[in-house]
Order: structure tokens, then C-alpha cells, then sequence
């Protein structure tokens, strides 16, 4: 009932973009119903941000609407490794960082020529889902260092029928940037630049999106099962929005969680307990990051819906998978720090993930631990094709299709001990600057995430730990004062973790974590025998 009413309201109110057909709207409000699993292969859309915050869903009404309330949303979907390139190669593969190679965005442990030297992308999700019969799409933001060496501008990464990805220019501004696209009917599959300027016409998330809308279109005419890539560069920095948003959300303020600007840090690792207090013209500053990153967003949230609106004007809204999220979090002033990623804290690792499509409950809410290494398994099962390897990952198939739990307007469900258990965060420290000064950079770590905490290890020696079910925004590190026998299994499981692979990744992760000293003993020696007997 939430989504018809905010839909009405959209359509009273003149907010739906230009693209979204009103003709469809009563489509939309009849899509609340659980649509039955589609006979025929589904298709599917999955729209890609970039350091896009959790909270930032807050002003994205369409995106809640036709997805939320439309489909199932997660509350805990964690980039294992929040930075940019990691977080892709990861989403690609369905695998750890440690396992891809793929540590930071640049050479030599990072980037696309990382990538791309090291054959990660001869098996992706794409490569399977193409072998399986499927028209492939991938339209914005690739990997890092895109194009790079191994091929240089004309280079199509395999898998990818459609490949429409900035080569040069300033794409992360909105504007100037060049597309290798197929312009001339006389020369079939030969690919030319095409250069894009700065009028209205060239905003690159407008553009990213209607070409995506036209490979839908085309797809659709010849009767192919899609897979429909949209990688937004919003609301990365400098986060320009569409001239249409400008001046929209002027008195926007900043989320002022308990976090922003945390008042002691001496707890902290030093990285963090060394930061000063933050001076309010530091957080006017952030406010203004933060309006400008909103405003970015608002044309993403268009192209959503009007993508959702094309698919129900083609007759394939019920046979397609619609998914939404970002590759990483971020934090803007969050335990002191200014504006950035790559640290372990919630605003970091926990993004946003939506799906509507197929059986896909609508208003469900799943509280299990997923992540970045499930999206690959998760497309892959439902196309009903098969990676070339074991991925790290799992598919979300039980989730999305009730058989665990948050079915429609329920509560959330994390699956108990049916489901993973513990979910691994790792950072090699590299060349990130994430805080206002420029002068402190994130130790490299490890830790976990489970159901109830998230711990860590740091290189330097140092350890966190919250109770996040009485500590949601990670303020006392309860490190010093924890119990030794919880505090040993959960580095027992990260040091385990941290060199895994495949089936044994999903093992570990499903193995409970004690509860008592007996217990501790117990875990100590399954995960003996696991190394013995992997």
C-alpha cells in the first residue's frame, strides 16, 4: 500500500522524469503484487552507483517505491573491500579481494590493468549469462584505469555484447568524456569515438540511462533474454548534478547520526582517536558535499524509474530482475573522520541492495548477512547458467523468493543458523587519503562482520569490536572489556577467512560462533579439522 500511495503522490505532484510513462503508472501500482517466477529465462536490469551512502536512499523516492516497496530490501549487504575497484572485480566475480588479486584502484596490486593482466575477466557473471544465451549490456563506469593497458580504447572486456564505457575525458564530472560507439550501419560492429561535451543534452547519467533503455528496446525486438548493466558515476566527487537539479534541496541538512563528529575517539585506533574535534565550519562544509551528492543522485533515481516504466511499456517488468546498489559505502564526518571509504565502520561496508523481479515478495525486508560476492552467484542461478569456478559467494535465490523468510511487509529476518554467519572485511593500505587532512591514511585490516558485531584487526596491532545490537552507530569499543572466549573465535574465524576460497569460504562463514569458553573450545577444533580435512 506504501508504494501505490507514494506513486500517486509522484504523479500528483509532476515528480515522475520525463522518460517514465504515465500510461504505465497504473502497471506500477498493480506491481505490488508478487509476480509468479516467469516461464521463459528472466532478464535483468542492475543499476551500479558509486560511493553511494545508505542513507542516501532517503531521497530517492523512486528507487524506494518501485524497489522497495515493489521488491525486497536487505539491511545488511556489505562490500567486503569498500573501495572502488575491489568492490567491482568483486561484484564481476562473486570473490574476495584476497582471492582476485584486486587490493586498491591502480597498479601494481589494483586497477583495471590488475584486472585485466591477471584474466579476471574471462569468467564473470557476464561471460556466464552470454554463454547461456543472453544479450549482454554494460553502460557507464567499469574498473578503475579503464582502458589502460591490454587493448586500449577499442578493448571490450569479454562477456559484454554492448559495451558503452567513458575512454577519455571527464566522466566523473558529468561532461567532456568520449564513448567508443557503433555509428555507421556500413561498418557492422566497428566501433568510433564519439565525443560528448557540456550541454544538457550530454549529462552523463542521462545518457548512460537512455542508451541502456535502448538496449532494452532492442533486446526486447528480437526476443533475447537481457542482462542490462547501468554503473552510474553518482554521487561520486565532485558529484555534479543534472542541470535540472541545481538548485534543489538548498536547506538540505546532513544526517546527524551519533557518529558525525563523535565526541570521544580515545577509543578508537589511533588513526582515529589522533583526529580532532570537528569545528562547525568543517561541518558546513560537509553539508554542502553532502546537498551536491543528493543532488547527483536525483537523476539517478529518474533513470530508474524510467527504465522500470520502459520495461512495463515492453510487457517485461514481470519477467525482470530489477537490482540496485553501490560498490561501497561512505563516510562524511562519521567518527570525525571528513568525507571517504575504505574504513570497516557501517557507513563504509553496509550499502544499499534492492531487488524487485520474479517472486520476489514485494515490501519483504531480509536482515541476513549478504554482500558483494553474492550478486555473481545470485544472477547466475536465477539465468539458470554456471560460472567456470567455485565463486566465494552464494546465490540470494532463498531471499528473494521467501524461501527463508522476510516475505511481504514482514519483519526482518537474518535466517538464524541456517545462514552465513559471518561475512570478512579486509583493506590492504595503499594510496586512499580518507579524512579532511590528508595526512592519516587506514591502516590495512581484516575483520568480520557477523549478525550481531563487527570486529577487526588491524596491521597495526590494533583491535575494535561493537555490539552493534546495542551499539548500531559503533560508538564504544567494547575490545578491552569483551569476553576473551568471543574475542579468540572471532580471530580464529578471520584468520581462517582470510585466505579461503570457494566452498570453504561458505563454510566458514555458516559455522556458529560460540557463545561460551566450552563453545570456544569446540569451534577451535572444528576449524582445525576444517584445515585438515578442507
Amino acid at each position: 500500500m506504501r508504494m501505490r500511495t507514494l506513486l500517486r503522490t509522484l504523479l500528483r505532484s509532476g515528480r515522475l522524469p520525463s522518460g517514465f510513462s504515465r500510461a504505465c503508472a497504473p502497471l506500477l501500482l498493480l506491481a505490488g503484487a508478487a509476480a509468479a517466477p516467469a516461464a521463459a529465462a528472466p532478464s535483468f536490469l542492475v543499476v551500479l552507483t558509486d560511493d553511494m551512502r545508505r542513507v542516501d536512499l532517503a531521497y530517492m523516492p523512486h528507487v524506494q517505491a518501485l524497489l522497495g516497496e515493489g521488491g525486497a530490501t536487505f539491511d545488511a549487504f556489505l562490500a567486503s573491500l569498500p573501495l572502488c575497484c575491489p568492490a567491482r572485480v568483486t561484484l564481476l566475480r562473486g570473490q574476495y579481494a584476497h582471492n582476485t588479486g584486486v587490493h586498491t584502484n591502480s597498479p601494481p596490486a589494483g586497477g583495471f590493468e590488475t584486472a585485466y593482466a591477471r584474466g579476471l575477466e574471462k569468467a564473470t557473471f557476464a561471460t556466464a549469462l552470454q554463454r547461456a544465451g543472453y544479450v549482454t549490456g554494460y553502460f557507464g563506469k567499469y574498473l578503475n584505469g579503464y582502458p589502460g593497458p591490454g587493448g586500449g580504447a577499442a578493448y571490450v572486456p569479454p562477456g559484454w555484447s554492448t559495451f558503452l564505457v567513458p575512454v577519455s575525458g571527464e566522466p566523473y564530472a558529468g561532461y567532456d568524456y568520449v564513448l567508443m560507439e557503433e555509428v555507421s550501419p556500413e561498418f557492422p560492429g566497428a566501433r568510433f569515438p564519439v565525443p560528448y561535451g557540456r550541454t544538457a543534452d550530454d549529462y552523463a547519467t542521462d545518457v548512460f540511462a537512455a542508451k541502456t533503455a535502448d538496449f532494452i528496446a532492442n533486446a526486447v525486438a528480437e526476443g533475447m533474454p537481457f542482462l542490462a548493466f547501468l554503473s552510474t558515476y553518482a554521487p561520486h566527487f565532485p558529484a555534479t548534478p543534472a542541470p535540472r537539479h541545481r538548485s534543489l534541496f538548498e536547506e538540505l541538512a546532513i544526517p546527524r547520526a551519533p557518529s558525525f563528529g563523535e565526541f570521544d575517539v580515545s577509543d578508537k585506533p589511533r588513526h582515529v582517536s589522533r583526529l580532532p574535534a570537528m569545528r562547525a565550519r568543517f561541518a558546513l562544509r560537509l553539508e554542502k558535499k553532502h546537498r551536491q551528492r543528493v543532488r547527483s543522485l536525483q537523476a539517478v533515481d529518474e533513470a530508474v524509474a524510467m527504465l522500470v516504466g520502459r520495461l512495463a511499456t515492453l510487457g517485461r517488468l514481470d519477467e525482470t530482475y530489477v537490482l540496485f546498489t553501490s560498490d561501497n559505502g561512505f563516510h562524511l564526518g562519521d567518527h570525525r573522520m571528513g568525507w571517504g571509504k575504505q574504513s570497516p565502520y557501517e557507513t563504509d561496508v553496509n550499502v544499499p541492495f534492492l531487488v524487485r523481479g520474479p517472486g520476489v515478495p514485494p515490501g519483504a525486508t531480509v536482515g541476513a548477512l549478504a554482500g558483494n560476492t553474492d550478486l555473481a552467484p545470485t544472477l547466475v542461478d536465477l539465468a539458470g547458467a554456471e560460472l567456470p569456478y567455485d565463486p566465494d559467494g552464494r546465490s540470494l535465490r532463498p531471499w528473494l523468493h521467501g524461501e527463508l523468510g522476510g516475505g511481504a511487509g514482514g519483519a526482518a529476518r537474518d535466517g538464524g543458523d541456517a545462514w552465513r554467519q559471518a561475512f570478512l572485511l579486509e583493506h590492504w593500505r595503499g594510496t586512499s587519503r580518507h579524512d579532511r587532512f590528508g595526512k592519516t591514511r587506514i591502516p590495512g585490516y581484516r575483520g568480520l562482520r557477523t549478525r550481531r558485531h563487527t570486529y577487526v584487526e588491524y596491521d597495526t596491532g590494533e583491535r575494535e569490536l561493537y555490539d552493534l545490537a546495542v551499539d548500531p552507530h559503533q560508538l564504544e569499543n567494547s575490545i578491552a572489556a569483551a569476553d576473551p572466549a568471543l574475542v579468540s573465535a572471532l580471530s580464529r574465524r578471520v584468520a581462517a577467512l582470510r585466505t579461503c576460497a570457494g566452498a570453504r569460504c561458505r563454510a566458514l562463514e555458516d559455522m556458529p560462533l560460540p557463545s561460551s569458553d566450552a563453545a570456544a573450545t569446540a569451534d577451535a577444533e572444528r576449524l582445525h579439522s576444517a584445515a585438515r580435512h578442507p
